[in-house]
C-alpha cells in the first residue's frame, strides 16, 4: 500500500472522528420511532436546503436561516413529527457553510391544503407539536398554495401587460405579500433577539410549491433570473415543476418587472427536464 494513501486513510478516520464533536445537540425530551436512514427517506433529505442567512442589514443582532424541504414526518404514512431529523438536517446543510449557533428558534412556513385530508392531518400534526413544544418553535401560518392555471407565456404581451396591473386582485397565493413576509422574517428578532430564527418553508415533498415561493423570494433578494430560479428548483426536485406552480413563480416574475425590479431577466427559460 502507497505511503500517501495510508496517509489519506488516517486522514480520513480523524475528520470524521473530530466531526463528532460538530454535531448538534438533539432534544432528548422528543422521541421519534424511526431510525435516522428511514426518516432520511421519509423526510425526503433530498430536497432540504438552507436557503440564505440574513444580510448584514438586517435588524436582527444574530444570525437567522432560511430553509426549504418537505413535510417533517417521521414515516411516510405516518403523522409523527420528525423533531431529531429537523435538527440533523438544519445542521447538515449549514455545516461547512456557517457557523451553527447552539440554540435556536423555528418559524414553520406551511404551503399545504387543509382541504386535502391527508395533507390536513399533517397541518395539525404540525401545529400540535409547536402548542406542545414551544420552546423549540412556532407554527407561523398556514399559506396554502394553488399556482395559477395560466402560463404568462401563453398569454399575449399586451394583454399581459394589463392583468399584471391587476396582479395582486387575482393572485390567488399572494405572492406579492408572502415573499416580502418572509424577508421581514429574515431581518427580525425571534425571542427578543436572545436566538436566531430558522424559518422553515414546506409542502410536503418540497420540490413544487416550496420551489414557487423559494424561486419568487430568491428572484426578489437573491439576484436570480426566471431561468436561475426554475434551474434551481428543477435539480433540487429532480424533475419538472408541477406546471401550475412554475406558472406561479413565472407571473411573479413579471410582477417584479412591472414594479420594483425592472431590470430582471424574465425571458422564457429553457427546462433543466424534457
Amino acid at each position: 500500500m502507497r505511503p500517501t494513501f495510508v496517509v489519506l486513510i488516517f486522514v480520513t478516520i480523524l475528520a470524521v472522528l473530530g466531526c463528532v464533536s460538530c454535531s448538534p445537540h438533539f432534544d432528548s425530551s422528543v422521541s421519534v420511532s424511526s431510525s435516522l436512514p428511514t426518516l432520511r427517506s421519509a423526510f425526503l433529505f433530498d430536497t432540504f436546503r438552507l436557503v440564505q442567512t440574513n444580510p448584514e442589514t438586517a435588524q436582527s443582532s444574530v444570525l437567522n436561516f432560511l430553509y426549504r424541504g418537505g413535510e417533517p414526518r417521521t414515516a411516510p404514512l405516518s403523522h409523527d413529527f420528525a423533531w431529531d431529523t429537523m435538527q440533523f438536517f438544519f445542521w447538515e446543510k449549514a455545516y461547512g457553510v456557517v457557523a451553527f449557533p447552539k440554540e435556536y428558534h423555528v418559524l414553520d412556513v406551511c404551503l399545504l391544503d387543509p382541504n386535502h385530508t391527508y395533507q390536513g392531518m399533517d397541518i395539525e400534526m404540525e401545529k400540535s407539536f409547536w402548542q406542545e413544544h414551544p420552546q423549540n418553535g412556532t407554527f407561523y401560518g398556514l399559506w396554502t398554495l394553488l399556482g395559477e392555471n395560466t402560463n404568462p407565456f401563453d398569454v399575449p404581451y399586451e394583454k399581459r401587460i394589463v392583468m399584471m396591473g391587476n396582479y395582486t386582485k387575482w393572485n390567488v397565493d399572494q405572492l406579492y405579500e408572502r415573499v416580502p413576509e418572509i424577508r421581514e422574517l429574515m431581518n427580525g428578532e425571534c425571542l427578543g433577539g436572545s436566538v436566531p430564527c430558522f424559518v422553515y418553508v414546506h409542502c410536503e415533498q418540497g420540490k413544487d410549491r416550496s420551489g414557487e415561493l423559494i424561486g419568487a423570494y430568491a428572484m426578489e433578494y437573491m439576484g436570480f433570473t426566471l431561468q436561475k430560479a426554475m434551474q434551481w428548483n428543477e435539480e433540487i426536485a429532480g424533475r419538472q415543476m408541477e406546471q401550475t406552480y412554475w406558472n406561479g413563480m413565472a407571473w411573479y416574475c413579471f410582477y417584479l418587472q412591472q414594479t420594483s425590479i425592472p431590470s430582471i431577466d424574465c425571458t422564457m427559460p429553457t427546462r433543466a427536464f424534457n
